[in-house]
């Protein structure tokens, strides 16, 4: 096949797929609607409704991840979310859900790993570093857990989940009085924060 042959087959090809994507608005409508509906199991149903084309698409294997991923079936939604990085290695928000459902799966390194390949894309992203952050401190790295948290609040000082997981990194790092200071910052603007109450507890200092 010659290479001008190659690229119009490949142009038809787009332009078939494009077709598939546009003729078959009303089930992403009706998917979108019974997600909002809190039906989360029938807007997935609805997405085997779609053509060979488009169930083999970005958009769908990505949104696929997301509906698995709020049904709870974190292996299953971390795959679909990984044909969606096969799609298009360079975005982002594919990365982002990969990481999203392996922590929720506990698979702590495989999550750091995603995490990792969006800041090599992206080194400023704060989701990314949150997400990392995270899983650092369930795989007991709580140094590099405490330069990710750090990372965040330079970008979001009020960020009191973050503020609370530099907290517990530093508490975990046997640094007490930082470790309270983090903990009682994030107590004097969200007085019902369970996680840096149950800090303090652990430093004794939960009466406060």
């Amino acid at each position: 096949m010659s290479l001008r042959t190659r690229a119009l087959v490949f142009a038809l090809t787009l332009s078939l797929s494009g077709a598939a994507l546009a003729g078959e608005g009303p089930i992403w409508q009706e998917s979108y609607d019974h997600e909002g509906r809190g039906r989360v199991a029938d807007a997935l149903s609805d997405l085997e409704r779609l053509s060979a084309a488009s169930r083999d698409s970005y958009i769908h294997h990505l949104r696929r991840g997301w509906l698995l991923y709020l049904l709870g079936k974190f292996s299953s939604s971390a795959d679909a979310y990984r044909l969606a990085v096969n799609k298009s290695p360079r975005a982002i928000e594919p990365l982002l859900g990969l990481a999203t459902a392996l922590l929720a799966g506990g698979k702590w390194s495989e999550a750091a790993a995603a995490c990792t390949n969006v800041l090599n894309l992206d080194q400023k992203n704060t989701l990314a570093h949150g997400k990392l952050a995270w899983a650092r401190f369930n795989e007991g790295r709580f140094k590099d857990a405490e330069l990710s948290y750090r990372r965040v609040l330079e970008a979001y000082p009020a960020d009191v989940d973050m503020r609370a997981g530099l907290g517990w990194s530093l508490l975990k790092l046997g640094k007490a009085q930082e470790a309270a200071q983090e903990l009682h910052a994030v107590l004097d603007v969200a007085p019902r924060h369970a996680s840096a109450k149950a800090g303090l507890e652990v430093l004794g200092q939960g009466g406060r």
